[in-house]
């Protein structure tokens, strides 16, 4: 939302791709990789620290090595050609504090439909790499839970993959 505020009325063109990807819209359906975050915690004693890494493609590669991403690429140049890696710094850091701190407050269920908003994979087929589970699993996605956990139809099942890849 730093990066693309929402407009009441018109679809966003930053989507969310479980379980950390952010993805720019190239049309229905369609998209490329624009960044991701990582967050990695540890324990310090009897408190739970966390490191959170945001990286962004800011410009468009100089060569043409961008076809062989899987996933494409994107930047922010695409949505605003003057962007900058201090602008973006700028825009996103003081978000990023309060989300972290909304999210000691509430946990993952105060982003859910914030989240949903920008879903890129909510009534899609896809097939998930599950690391609690031998094996792929395929289904169509339902959403993400108040857990942040991707939600699969399987069948008739509904199953919560809490990590992985799809």
């Amino acid at each position: 939302d730093a990066l693309e505020p929402p407009e009441p009325g018109h679809a966003p063109r930053l989507w969310l791709k479980w379980p950390n990807d952010l993805w720019l819209a190239d049309g229905p359906g369609s998209g490329r990789k624009l960044g991701g975050v990582l967050i990695e915690t540890v324990a310090i004693g009897r408190q739970r620290m966390v490191v959170v890494g945001v990286g962004l493609n800011i410009a468009p590669l100089a060569t043409p090595v961008a076809r062989e991403f899987s996933s494409g690429y994107a930047c922010l140049q695409d949505l605003d050609a003057g962007a900058s890696a201090p602008a973006a710094l700028h825009r996103v850091a003081l978000p990023l504090v309060q989300a972290l701190h909304q999210f000691e407050r509430e946990g993952f269920a105060g982003f859910a439909a914030a989240y949903a908003r920008r879903d890129l994979l909510r009534g899609v087929r896809v097939t998930a790499q599950n690391t609690a589970a031998a094996g792929a699993i395929e289904g169509i996605v339902e959403g993400v839970s108040n857990s942040g956990a991707l939600l699969l139809r399987v069948g008739t099942a509904l199953r919560e993959l809490s990590s992985g890849e799809v």
